[in-house]
């Protein structure tokens, strides 16, 4: 069996649920993350796979940003509000084309300027609408969904408006109407905060609508990443980097994987885009490797990147490394697309995702502990020793598989809030910062960081 049809069999997936004692629901979350399934999924995504989001609005201009999976025209058009649909076309952006970051990933910064006599007039809504050549916009089927049946939640429109639109500052500051969001990190613990914001322009979209939205944090962390969501990154950042090809002369599964599982296939699937990473070895010297190299590794990410790169994170979690790992991370917080079918399940997974106790505090391993230190006997000792250790390694196992099984189940809450992220974001102006930890943990926090990582 080659590695293609090894990767798409229940063989494979029992096996991946079996080494990290998952129930089946677990490891079907894990299964639509592989590479091998995201060349197929590429047609399955919109044209847009973020977006789209307005950002800087005055009374004589408007931007609106979005990012797809094609080189598209894309132009802008503002719109009179006529009571919820497009009144008189008062501003236009011609349409220019895309700026490309990978193979499948554009994006487009579009203004639309009003002539030097005219204005918005503040306090008033106004509708706008994206033109991406061959006479599509954003209702054209394909463009935000793939079909004309999404679910009212998943529209980025409000009940009563046929377009996204936006809301011009008041002239006067006091009348000013501001939502304020700082750092936003999807393993913060607790709720996103985020999908609130959409609650609150449908309860006030024709009232006290907010006119903007301050993000004055971070908006990813780029240094604590879990183990789903970092398969996901990982694969859609190669997908949006380039794809794949075939490759051959891998012998085992091992290189990808870390299977135990002995077979040896002919060809494996590598990106192909392939990144040269620099980092630093012991000696102080700079070697280059690709990225895709590293990328398949998931766990201790932390070590690797404080080892390789003098970063100081204190995150034993993943990290992202390549450049596509961070474009996708940035649409996946944003956006509902990149994440396909991953967590559309309406019911909650299987099991208990409750971890057992830390093995020192084990009953059974204090018994056993217990009988090493009375018994005189170094056969009967050797044997206590062998399933004192068995039963550390059985908890470990089950309390990795309890924290990735509550990781996931955390997630998948997360995901089912980001239509209600990206509706927000396409009716509201937002301006937003960068900080730290959209790099690493203390990026550039002083000279001394910035010395020792560098030089």
């Amino acid at each position: 069996m080659d590695l293609k049809a090894y990767l798409s069999s229940e063989e494979f997936y029992g096996r991946l649920a079996n080494r990290y004692n998952l129930n089946w629901d677990v490891s079907n979350y894990f299964r639509h993350s592989l590479s091998i399934g995201y060349n197929n999924y590429l047609g399955r995504f919109p044209l847009v796979l973020c977006g789209p989001i307005i950002r800087k609005t005055t009374t004589k201009s408007v931007s609106i940003w979005v990012a797809m999976k094609a080189d598209r025209e894309v132009g802008l058009k503002v719109y009179e509000d006529d009571e919820g649909s497009k009144g008189e076309e008062i501003a236009a952006a011609i349409e220019s084309r895309t700026v490309k970051l990978g193979y499948h990933l554009n994006i487009a910064l579009v203004t639309a300027k009003l002539p030097d006599d005219k204005k918005f007039d503040a306090g008033e809504t106004y509708l706008y609408d994206l033109t991406f050549g061959n006479g599509d916009t954003l209702d054209t089927p394909g463009i935000i969904h793939l079909g004309t049946d999404a679910e009212p939640e998943e529209r980025i429109t409000y009940p009563g408006y046929d377009l996204p639109s936006f809301i011009i500052p008041p002239e006067k500051v006091r009348d000013l109407k501001i939502v304020h969001g700082s750092c936003r990190n999807v393993n913060g613990g607790g709720e996103d905060a985020m999908p609130i914001l959409d609650d609150v322009l449908t309860q006030d979209f024709n009232g006290k609508r907010p006119h903007q939205l301050l993000l004055t944090g971070d908006q990813i962390y780029a240094d604590d990443v879990r183990y789903v969501h970092q398969h996901l990154v990982t694969d859609a950042g190669d997908l949006l980097m380039g794809g794949w090809r075939i490759d051959t002369g891998t012998e085992t599964y091992e290189d990808i994987f870390e299977s135990d599982d002995t077979v040896s296939p002919k060809e494996v699937w590598v990106p192909q885009w392939r990144e040269p990473l620099p980092l630093k070895e012991e000696d102080d010297q700079v070697t280059t490797i690709p990225a895709a190299d590293i990328n398949r590794q998931t766990e201790n990410r932390g070590e690797f990147v404080r080892q390789h790169c003098n970063f100081t994170t204190t995150s034993s979690q993943g990290h992202l490394i390549s450049l596509g790992e961070y474009f996708a991370m940035y649409l996946s917080v944003w956006s509902p697309v990149l994440w396909l079918s991953y967590f559309k399940l309406k019911t909650r997974m299987t099991g208990s995702a409750e971890a057992p106790p830390a093995p020192e505090d084990d009953d059974e391993i204090k018994k056993l502990r217990k009988q090493i230190r009375e018994t005189t006997s170094q056969t009967e000792k050797a044997a206590l020793q062998k399933q004192c250790e068995k039963r550390w390694e059985e908890l470990e196992k089950e309390r990795r598989a309890a924290r990735m099984a509550g990781s996931a189940e955390r997630l998948r809450e997360f995901v089912q809030g980001l239509p209600k992220v990206r509706r927000a974001l396409a009716n509201i102006p937002t301006y937003m910062m960068f900080d730290d930890h959209e790099t690493t943990d203390d990026w550039h926090v002083n000279r001394n960081w910035v010395r020792e990582t560098y030089e």
